[in-house]
């Protein structure tokens, strides 16, 4: 071989090399927007199934929201519809849910001059003195049925338990009355 050729060669191996690495280049760059045009295709379906499921959820929600109101309009017009008896059978079992007692004493319905009354004696352990004494605070603060404790004392045997009296009392509301 000649000079003449060899330099010949060497540059056209190096334009071969120039043309390679630009094909490469180019090759990657296509493939980098290919990538690039699916991930947005895919993005692009996310976004319509998420405005689907969102027009969805907004029709279940006012769906729910309508249920609740029905519900609520329910309850309501039972509460309304429940009898005295009830209401105060439902506050003792209130009271011996969260005072627990050892033992409960209940008297039956008593109505006098337009007030439902039960009493109720409770006989408490000793131990839990300072969560009964906030339950019966807690009891106390509530609404109609009204839950009224008038004493506790402490057993004979020092240490064990004490006993508690209260009245639950539910006043006759007419409609004339606020």
């Amino acid at each position: 071989m000649t000079p003449l050729m060899q330099q010949r060669s060497a540059v056209m191996g190096r334009r071969f090399a120039v043309v390679l690495i630009l094909v490469l280049a180019v090759g990657c760059a296509l493939a980098l927007s290919a990538r690039k045009l699916q991930s947005l295709q895919q993005l692009l379906g996310y976004h319509t199934t998420i405005k689907t499921n969102l027009q969805a959820m907004q029709a279940n929600t006012s769906e729910l929201a309508r249920q609740t109101a029905a519900f609520s309009a329910l309850l309501s017009a039972e509460g309304e519809r429940t009898s005295a008896e009830l209401r105060l059978y439902r506050t003792v079992d209130r009271i011996r849910e969260s005072l627990k007692p050892i033992d409960l004493q209940v008297t039956p319905v008593e109505t006098k001059e337009g007030v439902s009354s039960v009493a109720i004696t409770l006989k408490l352990p000793l131990a839990a003195y300072s969560e009964v004494i906030n339950a019966m605070g807690r009891l106390q603060a509530e609404t109609l049925p009204l839950v009224v404790f008038r004493s506790a004392a402490f057993n004979a045997a020092p240490g064990t338990d004490f006993t508690v009296e209260g009245t639950v009392l539910l006043p006759v509301l007419t409609e004339a009355q606020p």
